[in-house]
């Protein structure tokens, strides 16, 4: 089976909340969205896609990370270019202020259809909890 070249990678990182598994979600780069996405972006030269998961992680929504395992991957076009992107579950260690001062909510599964753009998206979300 031929495995893709990825070149993004992101990070779901999950938690309990009152009404059942939440899920990191940032607002998206575009201003004016009112919608939420998974952290991710670009994996850097000489950079693993697991260790770009994390650090993107940490740069969009100011969460430090542990732990990626592989969940999935999306392929989309944006701006011209064809993404590739990885996205692995990780574990929480602490969160602080993210790098780009993007607002950060954590979205309950209940909520996901209707607050993230992306189906693929949220069936890699549903994904990373029932792997656990």
């Amino acid at each position: 089976m031929h495995t893709p070249a990825f070149t993004h990678a992101g990070g779901i990182c999950l938690r309990a909340g009152s009404a059942g598994p939440e899920v990191l979600c940032v607002r998206p780069s575009a201003p004016g969205e009112d919608v939420w996405v998974l952290p991710k972006g670009h994996i850097e030269p000489g950079e693993g896609a697991p260790e770009a998961g994390v650090r993107e992680v940490a740069e969009e929504a100011g969460a430090t990370a542990a732990n990626p395992r592989y969940v999935g991957s999306t392929s989309y076009r944006a701006k011209g270019e064809d993404v590739v992107c990885a996205f692995y579950r990780m574990d929480l260690v602490g969160l602080g202020e993210g790098e780009e001062g993007r607002d950060i909510r954590w979205v309950p599964l209940l909520d996901l259809d209707a607050s993230m753009p992306f189906p693929e998206s949220v069936a890699l979300v549903r994904l990373a909890v029932e792997l656990g």
